[in-house]
């Protein structure tokens, strides 16, 4: 068994064809029917049931299937590990768009002062985003602010943050208002698959309140942008808007007998084989949150 077998049957079943998947690598189609033949012979399982020109994974096929992802991305990392070696680290680092806009330049440049050999690619995203690259192995680790608990991926807790209702101080609103008034009005929130979202759906849904906001984005700036021109109510991370308040260009609305509390965690993948220097950015990374959210 070599890694072109499993190669083959990565491309196979991504694509859902054994055509496609000859196209994808580049090779002959009989030599990717015969690679999967090999395969079947030598785990003595039927791989794929084929019906109506559709071929589609059975159980064992399935199962190999993660053990294949999980191999050829310890392949593709060992590769990068050893030949970066020689020239300096390079790490991949996954960061949540609430963090990014609030504190990115200071962090990198946290990490440039105690690791100055690193060399560091960022992405940043939302959560959903960020995990599923993690479990790509497109990044190194992440810091999230919402984990699922089917993937199986090693989370330290790093700290929570409140999430604050804010307006145009001439938005027609009384400063303290309960979660079934603040239904009423016009939200601006953060889209469905983000964190900043997951937070706030929680609350009212704790509460058994539906809401339905007029506006949906995937950047903060512009629900801030949105509320100071008093279209609405924005629900945003307090650290975002700090300097908003401070000159008084939104105002912060008190929520009765309720808070919200949105929680960060550094999370990776169980397999992933951590040098000293990545030990070490990890650990930097874990000190300036811990340090700032927690002030």
């Amino acid at each position: 068994m070599t890694l072109r077998h499993f190669r083959i049957f990565q491309a196979v079943c991504k694509t859902g064809s054994i055509t496609r998947g000859a196209e994808q690598l580049n090779i002959a189609q009989p030599a990717v029917s015969l690679a999967i033949k090999e395969l079947e012979q030598f785990y003595q399982v039927q791989l794929f049931e084929r019906m109506n020109r559709k071929i589609y994974l059975t159980e064992p096929g399935r199962k190999l299937l993660q053990y294949t992802d999980t191999v050829l991305s310890q392949v593709e990392e060992s590769v990068q590990v050893i030949r970066d070696s020689k020239q300096g680290e390079r790490y991949r680092f996954g960061i949540n768009v609430t963090l990014a806009e609030a504190c990115l330049p200071s962090l990198l440049q946290q990490i440039k002062k105690e690791i100055p050999q690193l060399e560091l690619q960022v992405m940043v995203g939302n959560s959903s985003q960020l995990e599923e690259s993690l479990c790509q192995n497109e990044i190194d680790f992440a810091v999230v602010d919402q984990i699922r608990t089917n993937t199986g991926m090693l989370t330290i807790p790093l700290a929570k943050e409140q999430m604050i209702a804010v307006c145009h101080p001439d938005y027609p609103v009384h400063d303290c208002i309960s979660l079934e008034q603040l239904k009423q009005e016009k939200l601006l929130l953060r889209e469905k698959t983000s964190g900043a979202r997951k937070c706030v759906d929680n609350v009212f849904q704790e509460q058994g309140i539906e809401i339905v906001p007029v506006m949906e984005s995937t950047s903060f700036q512009s629900l801030i942008a949105c509320a100071e021109s008093g279209l609405g109510i924005a629900i945003l991370p307090e650290k975002l808007v700090d300097s908003k308040l401070q000159i008084h260009s939104l105002k912060k609305l008190y929520l009765a007998e309720t808070q919200l509390e949105r929680h960060y965690f550094m999370v990776y993948h169980p397999h992933k084989y951590r040098t000293p220097c990545l030990k070490s950015t990890m650990n930097v990374v874990q000190n300036y949150f811990s340090e700032m959210l927690n002030r």
